[in-house]
């Protein structure tokens, strides 16, 4: 008797491996997200991006995003994002593939501090399913007053053989003595010429051609906006970007 209900035990198992094995199965595709600096000079309704690419067009519908949020790693900040929205960015060929570009576009919370995300995470409940994405870092600074002691005109940047910015450039008419320089929430080396000022970017690991410029003298701060430097139509090839599987 032992051995049928064994037998019939095993054959039950059996039909329900096959039976679930032949079961429709959720389509997988994958999205390549490219980390990003984020050094924010604080506005209202500031936002910041999640740029990202797949050979499926619209692998995301924004109007399938139930909920999102920002936090660092130990999730010590961690803030609710009201406004969300996708958008288009450019395509890429890599690997021999056309690669779709989007961007997951987040505005910012209104925070009246300056706060540091020194590694970004965004998790979206996306039509009941969980996905959390690395994407850099993020520098948000409260500026305490807005007054302009250099007489700066112009403003450019180079970059490195990655998308990243290397020098940044200062124009300006009047030569001041300057105490030091911030880009984002880094102290950075400078010197200065006759009619310009040039910047030492630090070393970064992500993607980064977007930032504000803190330049500090003895009669206050000067804050240079937030400005994009260039655009690099091969983030892929760059090789920066991490890869997550989308259900």
């Amino acid at each position: 008797m032992k051995k049928y209900i064994v037998f019939s035990i095993i054959m039950i198992s059996l039909v329900g491996i096959l039976i679930y094995l032949n079961l429709p199965k959720k389509g997988l595709d994958e999205i390549l997200v490219v980390p990003e600096s984020h050094y924010i000079l604080y506005e209202q309704d500031k936002t910041i991006s999640m740029k990202y690419f797949s050979t499926k067009k619209d692998i995301l519908d924004e109007r399938m995003i139930l909920s999102t949020f920002i936090y660092n790693a130990d999730e010590t900040i961690k803030f609710q994002i009201e406004a969300v929205y996708i958008d288009a960015y450019h395509n890429e060929q890599y690997q021999d593939k056309t690669y779709y570009g989007y961007e997951l576009i987040l505005t910012l919370p209104e925070i009246d501090a300056t706060y540091l995300m020194d590694k970004l995470y965004i998790k979206i409940n996306y039509n009941h399913d969980i996905y959390e994405f690395f994407v850099g870092t993020l520098y948000v600074e409260y500026p305490e007053q807005q007054a302009n002691y250099i007489h700066w005109y112009g403003i450019e940047g180079i970059k490195d053989d990655l998308p990243r910015l290397f020098q940044i450039i200062v124009d300006v008419s009047l030569r001041t003595e300057i105490d030091s320089i911030y880009v984002g929430p880094d102290e950075t080396p400078f010197h200065l010429g006759l009619d310009n000022i040039i910047i030492q970017v630090l070393s970064n690991d992500y993607l980064f051609n977007t930032t504000f410029v803190k330049i500090i003298t003895s009669e206050g701060i000067t804050y240079l906006p937030n400005f994009s430097y260039f655009v690099n139509y091969e983030l892929l090839s760059a090789r920066l970007h991490h890869n997550y599987v989308i259900y």
